[in-house]
């Protein structure tokens, strides 16, 4: 059976999105504030040159993301930030472009060292010999490549992806697809605060280092020790890339509020 395609619904569909997603980011970034009125459906036709069509799917996508509330006879809103429906593509999309508040970064980073760590335990305990030992394979591989370095400029898109794949392996591990899917969704909204790009390579020895340390842990299936590695390493990053990534004035919101464990904080390798 064909399907026949509708050029002017895919073009409509695109025009609300794009619109959408510049709102989206004029909320998040804060340039519209809580409380702040929403233009109409006709306000947006007339600024963005689209039919009035457009304009209420732009207020719908919004409303549905949960950065605006639309009242039937009173003016839609902006939405306080804890409305925000983080894992919808639309809000993800904006934080992402607008590189993330201080705060919401620190937020982030607080619930992927709570999930990451149950990954972990999970992955310890459930994951088949199979997977762990493709684990290790990752975490070598990257130890190997990181080691053979010598002061060469670091490539910093395959070290986010190697770093995405051996979290990810952790994820799966988990046996649980809803923690690996808000995992995957966590981390894809704190790529843009990876100071990768910063790290000497002693400093990405160190992140390998800690990699391998938590896939032997997981190998020999010691969840206690699996959960205690990937603490440190959760605790260092925040130490280093995201303290690296942020303004002064957003590191002073994220120090307010994140309080590393200390007593698990990775100690750096010797030089």
């Amino acid at each position: 059976m064909s399907i026949s395609w509708n050029d002017d619904v895919i073009e409509q569909e695109r025009l609300h999105e794009r619109v959408a997603r510049r709102l989206a980011r004029d909320i998040v970034s804060g340039r519209l504030r809580e409380g702040d009125v929403v233009p109409s459906a006709e306000a947006i036709a007339q600024k963005f040159a689209v039919s009035r069509t457009v304009g209420r799917e732009v207020l719908q996508a919004l409303t549905a993301a949960g950065l605006i509330d639309v009242k039937h006879g009173r003016k839609s809103t902006v939405t306080a930030a804890k409305e925000w429906r983080f894992l919808e593509d639309l809000v993800q999309h904006a934080i992402s472009r607008e590189q993330l508040a201080g705060s919401l970064a620190a937020d982030l980073y607080e619930v992927r060292r709570l999930v990451e760590i149950a990954a972990t335990e999970m992955c310890a305990a459930r994951a088949s010999d199979e997977h762990l030992d493709h684990i290790v394979e990752l975490a070598q591989r990257m130890h190997d490549e990181a080691e053979a370095t010598d002061g060469e400029p670091l490539d910093v898109r395959s070290r986010v992806s190697d770093d995405l794949a051996f979290h990810g392996a952790i994820a799966e591990g988990s046996g649980n697809l809803v923690l690996a899917r808000l995992m995957a969704d966590i981390r894809r909204e704190l790529v843009p605060t990876w100071a990768v790009d910063q790290l000497d390579v002693d400093e990405v020895r160190d992140v390998h280092d800690a990699h391998l340390a938590i896939a032997t842990a997981l190998r020999k299936r010691n969840v206690k020790a699996a959960r205690r590695e990937m603490a440190r390493h959760l605790d260092w990053s925040v130490g280093t890339t995201l303290r690296r990534a942020l303004s002064d004035e957003q590191l002073d919101e994220v120090d307010k509020r994140w309080q590393p464990d200390l007593a698990t904080t990775k100690k750096p390798r010797q030089r």
